[in-house]
């Protein structure tokens, strides 16, 4: 089972889950947020991240068997995906002037339209995984641009 970010879920029992919440560490409102607060990304996600963390325990939440981050030490990984055309990488944000980035062969910046769920859940579950959950106000466009990416990405992916 996978969630995008803290999202309601379900664990029936009886079943042996792997639960994967992933953390958005970077993207546009971090950056812009941090930028008013004359922070960098890391600084500022690592505050919420810690009060993310204690909101979860006080509420008694099932604790993940993966967290994974977009964070800066994973975030090379993403950008080593073979593709078969440069028109591929609209994926791929051109990085602003005072925007964290990351080089690649299309230039500096960083992912964008929520690879990061793509990617990590390939990384952990590979091709399919049962159960993708996130909340109905992310249909369009993160969970949309999820189903496109991964089928594109995996043409025998089922949906």
């Amino acid at each position: 089972m996978y969630v995008c970010g803290i999202t309601v879920y379900l664990q029936h029992i009886g079943y042996d889950v792997t639960y994967v919440r992933n953390i958005t560490d970077i993207d546009d409102k971090i950056i812009k947020r941090a930028f008013k607060r004359k922070e960098t990304c890391e600084q500022l996600s690592s505050i919420m991240i810690r009060e993310m963390q204690k909101d979860c325990k006080m509420l008694n939440l099932i604790i993940p068997s993966y967290e994974p981050r977009v964070n800066t030490k994973n975030i090379k990984d993403y950008a080593s995906y073979k593709y078969k055309n440069t028109r591929d990488f609209v994926l791929w944000k051109h990085a602003k002037i005072n925007e964290p980035s990351w080089s690649s062969p299309w230039g500096d910046g960083r992912p964008g339209w929520h690879i990061e769920c793509s990617a990590i859940n390939y990384k952990i579950f590979g091709k399919n995984c049962d159960i993708h959950g996130g909340g109905s106000d992310l249909i369009f466009p993160h969970h949309e641009n999820e189903i496109a990416q991964s089928v594109c990405a995996h043409s025998e992916a089922r949906l």
